[in-house]
């Protein structure tokens, strides 16, 4: 590997942000070693701060946003005396994808990986379970939940459940529609004309944030 990768810093970002200069190096070492020529470890370090300097300060404005709003959250999680499941392992969210047929975005992913699934005051944000049998799963449990939608009203492939408010509507991601942030919208699907009521110009944990804000100030 090359050695900048040994840093905590970069073993942090390749697990959350697969370090794309990284998977460049690496494309560029095997187009090398195809010519019969291998590179030295100069060479790599010169590629590696000719191609990745702009990308390391991205990179790092992304973790410091991510470790700010995770610390934010997690105030916020304890003035509302939030249950919290616990977060679950990457395989288990990486099968949650493949199961659903879609890629979660950025904020929640590291939700499923750090809290699981939560509630307070009675609103429940469904997540991972320790139950990776995701067929036979149940609340909260939001694959099985999704699944289970799909099959009994038709919901739309690319919408994720989150929250049930009521059974009248249901709180959704919608991963078919991303942003140049690899972010998603939140919808609110109408469960009695099965349509979307509305599109909240929102990430999940926007939405999050601000429902816990809210409940808070009305304590």
């Amino acid at each position: 590997a090359v050695p900048w990768v040994q840093s905590v810093f970069f073993r942090r970002c390749k697990r959350r942000y697969r370090l794309p200069c990284i998977s460049y190096l690496f494309l560029q070492e095997k187009r090398k070693i195809l010519s019969g020529r291998i590179w030295t470890w100069r060479e790599w370090w010169i590629e590696a701060v000719k191609f990745s300097t702009l990308e390391f300060i991205e990179i790092l404005s992304s973790v410091a946003w991510s470790w700010k709003t995770e610390i934010e959250i997690d105030q916020l999680l304890k003035e509302a005396d939030a249950f919290i499941a616990g977060g679950q392992p990457e395989q288990m969210v990486n099968a949650a994808e493949a199961t659903l047929g879609f890629s979660f975005p950025h904020t929640f992913r590291e939700y499923l990986l750090r809290w699981g699934n939560l509630s307070f005051d009675g609103i429940e944000y469904y997540g991972l379970t320790r139950n990776d049998d995701f067929e036979n799963a149940r609340v909260p449990n939001c694959v099985w939940y999704t699944l289970q939608k799909r099959a009994q009203i038709g919901l739309p492939e690319q919408f994720l459940v989150f929250q049930n408010i009521n059974d009248a509507e249901f709180v959704c991601l919608d991963l078919g529609r991303k942003s140049d942030a690899a972010e998603c919208s939140v919808v609110v699907w109408d469960n009695e004309e099965l349509c979307i009521s509305q599109r909240l110009d929102v990430t999940f944990i926007d939405y999050l944030r601000e429902e816990l804000k809210e409940y808070i100030h009305e304590l």
